[in-house]
């Protein structure tokens, strides 16, 4: 089963937003939280999922793996990925459905009482 068939769950309803500056080229780090109680929260932590669009073994990705990450300098930016892939189709940008990798953390004070990693949109 890959990526581009496997179920992803629906978390558009949820606020989110971005962890990156505004600066950014890309926004590819976003959390999402919400109130249990009064002590707990559950958090949601989304990774853009370069997966969706990368395909495996192919020329891109054998690139992509080479380069291991975008390398920033000031005024410039050596992108990991194409920036029609790291600054459009993979950056979590507010008000577009977006492929992501997210853990959801059920919290109680600082403490982590269950875990949960899927592929979400």
């Amino acid at each position: 089963m890959t990526a581009s068939t496997v179920e992803r769950r629906d978390l558009r309803d949820l606020a989110t937003f971005t962890i990156d500056p505004v600066s950014a080229r890309d926004f590819d780090d976003a959390i999402s939280a919400q109130a249990i109680g009064e002590e707990g929260a559950r958090m949601w932590i989304h990774i853009a999922d370069v997966a969706a669009h990368v395909p495996e073994g192919s020329k891109l990705d054998r690139e992509a793996r080479r380069r291991a990450t975008s390398i920033y300098a000031p005024g410039t930016v050596e992108p990991m990925l194409p920036h029609s892939l790291s600054s459009d189709a993979c950056s979590l940008r507010p008000g577009l459905v977006r492929a992501a990798v997210t853990v959801e953390l059920e919290l109680s004070g600082a403490e982590v009482r269950k875990a949960a990693f899927y592929i979400a949109r």
